[in-house]
């Protein structure tokens, strides 16, 4: 299974349809839809699953990358994590936007706790508009990724072997902010 491009309602919805579970899900994501985001890593986690970044694999798809049982990169990966932002101006009362700022706080709140279940590492940071940013050897530092795949290994042969070793859970880290 592919997760490439926007999380979409779509996204989730390709997902469930296939319903493929033993096959290795490879994410190469911006990120998107976080209400999306939700449902796949609650699927993801449903199971003992892999999922291999490769690309890009920021915001919304991060955690969805970390719901995987066993998590593998390619050596060119780059991951983003950061706060929720919400695109275009917003208007309207004060009572709608207070709203909105907590339902903002709330979606990074579970991003970060998904994380940290997850991997055993803090994510979280201060700071309005920043982010964390680390390529595949600093994620196996993090507890993000478990092995960064390499030439001498094939990609199917990790995969096979994945699903019979489920790996123990690091100490937790702190993520540095870029």
């Amino acid at each position: 299974m592919i997760i490439v491009g926007e999380i979409t309602e779509d996204t989730v919805a390709q997902v469930l349809v296939q319903g493929v579970r033993q096959q290795p899900y490879l994410i190469c994501s911006g990120g998107g839809d976080t209400s999306a985001a939700c449902a796949l890593y609650d699927f993801l986690c449903s199971f003992e699953s892999t999922t291999i970044a490769m690309g890009h694999v920021a915001s919304a798809a991060v955690p969805i990358f970390a719901a995987g049982t066993v998590r593998f990169a390619f050596p060119s990966t780059t991951f983003l994590w950061h706060e929720p932002y919400v695109e275009g101006a917003q208007e309207g009362r004060s009572d709608d936007l207070s709203v909105l700022a907590r339902t903002l706080q709330d979606w990074y709140s579970w991003g970060c706790g998904a994380l940290e279940d997850r991997i055993g590492s803090d994510l979280s940071f201060d700071g309005r508009g920043a982010g964390c940013t680390f390529d595949a050897a600093e994620a196996v530092e993090l507890g993000l990724v478990h092995e960064v795949l390499g030439a001498d290994k094939s990609l199917t042969e990790l995969v096979r072997l994945s699903l019979n070793a489920v790996p123990k859970k690091p100490a937790k880290k702190k993520a540095k902010k870029k």
